[in-house]
């Protein structure tokens, strides 16, 4: 086991979105769509997103879609979830554990993000009938994150999103929970009907690359913290770049923690290069991959410290990388880009 330092955090930061891509070659900031904006490539009637912005680590300009799923109970027999084109096959033949909680309703704690009012109004209802709790932000006693239905492109590297990822819990689109209740009502007698949630399965939310390939981080992640397995950043260490917010290197250590991974509290590269020789390990240094919360002049004195802190061993990515491998669940997301290096030459 490796002697390098870390500190044991601890899970308090409140829910937030992470903050946008950047490319760094020419600067040229590409926003994401906010959540409260109209989406490009809206499907009226469904609840498809083509995302302008797609996923950093893939390095193309293709859309990226996030399939929040067609969920009208018009399509399905008394608004019970049918199994989708976009659910994975890997997970299709899953036991019925991991196509519904197997937690009690009344232990239930639901999470809304990026909520339209009506959606809010349909989650109180819902948690008020299923006698659930509702969360104001994350914590690790969530079981639901709920997705709203004009959620965008911020919706997957999201603070709650990411968390519930790595902590194998539900991420569902807000359709969920209005078709159960659609469901209730349309019973013969709906003052007396009981409502029994529909499986989660059909309404996970999933996203997709341009090529449509799918990415199935909510479900792998769920589907590993059934089996017992690996958490997905173990093993691995990662240390900052001193130029980083201090809100959003609470939130990434938060994130690694989740995962497993163990963050190098103030080492100097110096002191990783004699940390490695002694105990090799495999070691990341992020940096912010996308536009400074305030205007900076530091950025020659960031492509300072990156070669320094490469230089000592560790492999540099940008922390959008470490969003998308825990979105993906998959740690391939982590290998180098290239992209800072030009600027490193």
């Amino acid at each position: 086991g490796s002697d390098i330092p870390s500190t044991v955090l601890q899970n308090s930061c409140p829910a937030k979105e992470i903050s946008v891509d950047c490319q760094m070659e020419d600067k040229q900031f590409n926003p994401l769509v906010t959540s409260n904006s109209p989406l490009p490539g809206l499907v009226p009637g469904s609840s498809q997103y083509l995302i302008k912005e797609g996923i950093s680590a893939l390095h193309r300009g293709e859309d990226l879609q996030v399939d929040q799923l067609n969920t009208s109970s018009s399509s399905s027999p008394q608004g019970q979830c049918t199994d989708k084109e976009g659910i994975s096959t890997n997970y299709r033949a899953e036991d019925k554990l991991a196509n519904q909680s197997s937690t009690p309703l009344d232990q239930w704690v639901l999470l809304g993000i990026a909520l339209s009012a009506s959606e809010k109004d349909s989650l109180k209802e819902f948690a008020s009938l299923t006698s659930s709790t509702l969360a104001q932000e994350w914590d690790k006693t969530v079981t639901h994150v709920i997705v709203g239905r004009n959620a965008g492109s911020r919706c997957g590297r999201s603070y709650e999103v990411q968390m519930a990822i790595l902590s194998g819990k539900w991420v569902v689109a807000a359709g969920w929970v209005v078709d159960c209740l659609v469901e209730r009502i349309s019973g013969p007698k709906p003052c007396l009907a009981k409502l029994i949630p529909s499986p989660e399965i059909s309404y996970e939310v999933k996203f997709y690359d341009g090529a449509r390939t799918s990415i199935d981080g909510p479900a792998k992640g769920r589907a590993g913290a059934a089996e017992g397995a690996r958490k997905l950043l173990s093993g691995l260490h990662f240390c900052f770049s001193a130029y980083m917010h201090p809100e959003d290197r609470e939130d990434i250590q938060n994130l690694i923690a989740a995962g497993g991974g163990q963050v190098l509290e103030g080492i100097s590269p110096d002191g990783l290069r004699e940390n490695l020789k002694r105990n090799p390990a495999e070691v990341y240094f992020i940096y912010h991959g996308g536009p400074p919360r305030t205007p900076t002049s530091d950025f020659d004195l960031e492509v300072q410290e990156c070669n320094k802190y490469v230089g000592s061993g560790a492999r540099m990515i940008r922390h959008l990388q470490l969003f998308d491998a825990i979105l993906c669940y998959d740690v391939l997301f982590l290998k180098p880009t290239g992209v800072f290096t030009k600027i490193c030459k």
